[in-house]
């Protein structure tokens, strides 16, 4: 029998991921077990994410054998707010509403959304009964019902954590700039902002061989990086047109719709 006390978790925990569990499932919509990109084939970003995932399963399925679903709850809950929600969803939406409906880049990232939604639905469904049910309904029309489902897999699946230590000590420190640029009235938000980063040469290393776009990955529309002997962040105004599709700055629009060179390339291809 659960406890009060875990019950209550429980239910603390469901608000808190009710809504990005609708984020996620409103944005695999259009994709299907066929459309999955394996984990080789990922770039660096989406295969980070999938193994903070995999861990995440670990821990759960060693709780449950112990029979400790506080753990399973707090694991679970802090792993869709923090790791999803604050973090990757936040700045895959300019990839999921912006690049092309079945390009690779949006694709990995519905890989990434869709496997979460397989594992987490699993995992939470004996703690979570109708609304894991709920979810699996959408994501397996016809099926039978989730509770009849096994536990995935652990994975082996490795990154090298500590060059992703170092980026996301770059990243608080830009949104630590970024909130100062805010609040001196430099920005307003986000994507107003150019970075300037002067960065030492094995962070720049770093960067150019984990990120796929910089400027993305910190949600600011222009970011330009040049190597020094220490870290400097300057956050000044972007130049240029507010693209109307993808809101970036950016300094070319074309004439005829407004819309920036990736926005009109995308809108323009047959995948779009």
């Amino acid at each position: 029998r659960i406890s009060d006390e875990i019950l209550k978790q429980v239910i603390d925990m469901y608000k808190k991921i009710r809504n990005t569990f609708r984020f996620m499932l409103g944005n695999v919509n259009d994709f299907s077990k066929a459309d999955l990109i394996s984990f080789e084939d990922l770039n660096h970003e989406d295969k980070y994410m999938m193994v903070k995932l995999n861990e995440v399963l670990k821990t759960c399925v060693q709780a449950y054998k112990d029979y400790d679903y506080k753990t399973v709850a707090t694991t679970i809950s802090n792993f869709m707010t923090n790791t999803l929600s604050a973090y990757y969803l936040d700045y895959t939406k300019d990839i999921l509403y912006i690049e092309v409906k079945d390009g690779c880049e949006r694709r990995g990232v519905q890989t990434v959304i869709y496997t979460a939604l397989d594992t987490l639905t699993k995992i939470m469904a004996p703690i979570l009964v109708h609304t894991t049910e709920e979810v699996w309904d959408f994501l397996n029309p016809n099926s039978t019902t989730i509770h009849l489902e096994a536990f995935p897999e652990v994975k082996d699946y490795s990154i090298n954590e500590d060059v992703w230590v170092e980026l996301f000590g770059l990243r608080t420190k830009v949104f630590k700039a970024l909130e100062e640029a805010r609040s001196e009235k430099v920005i307003g938000k986000s994507l107003e902002a150019k970075l300037n980063l002067v960065l030492p040469s094995a962070l720049k290393a770093i960067c150019d061989t984990e990120l796929t776009k910089v400027a993305q990955w910190l949600t600011v529309s222009q970011c330009s990086i040049t190597e020094g002997s220490e870290l400097n962040i300057e956050v000044v105004k972007a130049q240029g047109t507010t693209c109307p599709r993808c809101w970036n700055m950016v300094e070319h629009v074309h004439t005829e719709d407004g819309l920036c060179d990736r926005c009109d390339a995308v809108l323009n291809s047959k995948g779009a």
